[in-house]
């Protein structure tokens, strides 16, 4: 059983922490605009990620090159895959297990999504459950969609009891505390694969009262 992990990401050096505070808010409104389809996403997110090389700083890179994934997958860009490749990549030098979790799980999604090669990417899945696992409750929203994502690859090869089995996984790490609505389209996936009509529907009911606390109840979800 992997241990949770303790150790901290390790600070930027103290002459660059100021410019890294900045460029980590640049990659956070980029992936932000992203979220909300703009157009401006993906230019913002490639300054960061130029700015973010240039301090040598892994977790800061990783988050730009997050935010750059994020703004070419809202475009459909086939070089979404290999930017959350860099991503995940950047984050485990860094040691930041937590975005390497998100990272590599973004990645399993655009290759399965967007017709890309799997069975590499899915080679690594393994490792990444063995970090993932390892992420304590810091971790709970990363294996979420890192099991979804998984089920998605499962989705692609033709695999629905294998899909449906990761996704029953994913959904043991919901928890109301999560803020984020992103983690309970788990709900309505897993609805749309069991074949029991009470379980469907209690899923998709669960699944909008999430929407509703997180989003608002006037959001057109």
């Amino acid at each position: 059983r992997a241990e949770a992990t303790t150790d901290p990401v390790p600070p930027p050096p103290p002459h660059l922490a100021a410019r890294i505070s900045e460029l980590s808010a640049d990659a956070t409104r980029a992936r932000f605009l992203a979220f909300g389809a703009d157009p401006a996403a993906a230019e913002l997110a490639r300054r960061t990620v130029v700015a973010a090389d240039a301090t040598g700083y892994p977790p800061l890179i990783a988050r730009a090159q997050l935010a750059l994934g994020a703004g070419l997958e809202a475009t459909l860009d086939n070089h979404t895959a290999a930017t959350y490749g860099t991503a995940a990549d950047a984050a485990l030098a860094g040691g930041d297990d937590v975005m390497f979790v998100e990272a590599f799980a973004r990645r399993l999604y655009a290759t399965a999504s967007l017709g890309g090669e799997l069975a590499g990417v899915t080679a690594v899945l393994p490792v990444a459950t063995t970090i993932a696992k390892r992420t304590g409750a810091a971790g709970a929203q990363a294996r979420a969609l890192l099991f979804n994502n998984a089920a998605t690859a499962r989705l692609a090869v033709g695999d629905e009891p294998g899909a449906i089995e990761l996704l029953r996984i994913a959904r043991r790490e919901l928890s109301p505390a999560m803020s984020s609505s992103e983690p309970f389209v788990i709900l309505g996936n897993l609805a749309m694969l069991v074949s029991d009509r009470r379980e469907r529907e209690a899923l998709f009911a669960e699944e909008r009262a999430e929407l509703e606390r997180t989003l608002g109840v006037e959001h057109p979800f």
